[in-house]
């Protein structure tokens, strides 16, 4: 076992590795900020549709139904606010870290760029599981209200 583990400190970064590893970074940094872009957008949909979607009441809804809409509303974007934005972050953070690591040469940031990848890739994980659980969740409540 020691044997495995002294060869893993004998890896290096080579030129081609490296030009690999700057593609990744490029392309995670353009993710990220096509997921803060999102979440603007989000903010704002969340915003407008809370305003100006609920403004006029429909025939016969009281206001205890319309305020329950907007922050059923509310709630949802918040929800999908979240879901971009905080995994975006993280990949910025890898990506910039990454970057910067490899035109320093700096193995502190490097390391610290995988830990912010690590969570990235734990919180998409987490998240598709419970979205699996939800997608189950549903599949059984539609089979069930089929059934009756």
């Amino acid at each position: 076992m020691d044997a495995e583990k002294d060869s893993l400190f004998l890896l290096r970064i080579d030129d081609s590795i490296q030009s690999h590893l700057v593609a990744i970074a490029k392309w995670n940094k353009f993710m990220a900020i096509a997921g803060i872009i999102i979440s603007i957008i989000f903010v704002f949909t969340a915003v407008v549709s809370n305003i100006f979607l609920y403004n006029t009441s429909a025939p016969g809804a009281d206001a205890a139904y319309i305020a329950g809409e907007r922050i059923g509303s509310l709630f949802v974007y918040l929800i999908m606010i979240a879901v971009y934005l905080i995994p975006s972050i993280f990949r910025l953070k890898f990506a910039n870290r990454l970057m910067k690591a490899l035109n320093t040469n700096d193995q502190y940031l490097l390391t610290s760029s995988f830990g912010q990848l690590k969570i990235f890739t734990k919180f998409i994980g987490i998240a598709t599981i419970i979205l699996i659980v939800f997608a189950v969740l549903g599949f059984i409540v539609a089979l069930i209200d089929l059934l009756r």
